[in-house]
């Protein structure tokens, strides 16, 4: 509270006084609104497997956001966004000139077919 006014951004506020023998007095009240810091985390699971965060056991997608405070009473994110992916039992095979390219869990792995003559 600053001259009546509750402040919420950052700015420069005047408050004009009065003093005893008729004389202005001025103070001034720059403030500066520091952003808030934000950690951003990605992880993976497959099914099955699962994450602790914020005391929290995750086993689902999404953004999961924790709230701290700084050193100087500020608030601080973390913010943790968790990507499922979905096993599958069955294996889709395709076959590439001279390479064998199997495509499992949306990851690939190419095994590369050399002969020797």
């Amino acid at each position: 509270m600053f001259n009546g006014q509750t402040i919420t951004t950052a700015g420069t506020f005047r408050d004009t006084l009065t003093t005893s023998l008729g004389c202005d007095s001025f103070i001034v009240l720059t403030v500066t609104v520091n952003p808030t810091p934000t950690t951003n985390i990605s992880q993976e699971l497959c099914n099955g497997q699962t994450v602790v965060f914020n005391g929290q056991t995750i086993t689902t997608a999404g953004p999961f956001r924790d709230t701290l405070t700084t050193s100087l009473g500020c608030d601080s994110f973390i913010v943790l966004t968790v990507t499922l992916f979905h096993q599958n039992n069955e294996y889709r095979q395709q076959f590439v000139p001279d390479n064998l390219l199997y495509l499992t869990d949306k990851r690939f792995q190419l095994l590369v077919h050399t002969e020797i003559h």
